[in-house]
């Protein structure tokens, strides 16, 4: 009788920990991911703050030479172009809500995880919402 609790204890313990250690395999729940997210548009708020503003505003309106980011076609249909936009600087002409655009925006001195913050945040705000959590490793993909 011994032995037996002895083997079931052994059992016990061996099925709790690989159990355990097993689930840090998993992808990451629906709650992890929004979590993520979170404190990535926190986090590309104050990029956005420091570097944006100055052209595209606090409410990402833009103003009459700076298109807007709020409620932006160009900014949520062409995704790639404007991580290339902040990444790489852009020259020439664009169309922004139907308005056309020519102003240069200078290449910002980003790393990628800030690119991808602050790409995080202008894409769920002021009426954008992505469907997709940009991350450093989608933005080191991008090149020019």
């Amino acid at each position: 009788m011994l032995l037996i609790i002895k083997f079931w204890l052994i059992y016990m313990l061996s099925f709790s920990f690989f159990s355990k250690t097993s689930s840090a395999y998993t992808k990451p729940t629906l709650q992890q991911q929004d979590k993520t997210l979170i404190e990535s548009i926190k986090r590309g708020k104050t990029i956005y703050t420091k570097y944006c503003t100055r052209c595209h505003k606090s409410n990402g309106q833009g103003s009459k030479n700076y298109p807007p980011l709020a409620n932006s076609d160009w900014l949520t249909t062409k995704t790639t172009e404007s991580i290339q936009a902040i990444k790489f600087g852009l020259k020439g002409a664009i169309t922004v809500n139907g308005k056309n655009y020519k102003r240069t925006m200078p290449k910002q001195k980003l790393e990628d995880n800030e690119i991808a913050n602050v790409m995080n945040y202008i894409m769920n705000n002021w009426e954008n919402k992505q469907k997709q959590m940009i991350t450093p490793e989608d933005v080191n993909l991008i090149k020019k």
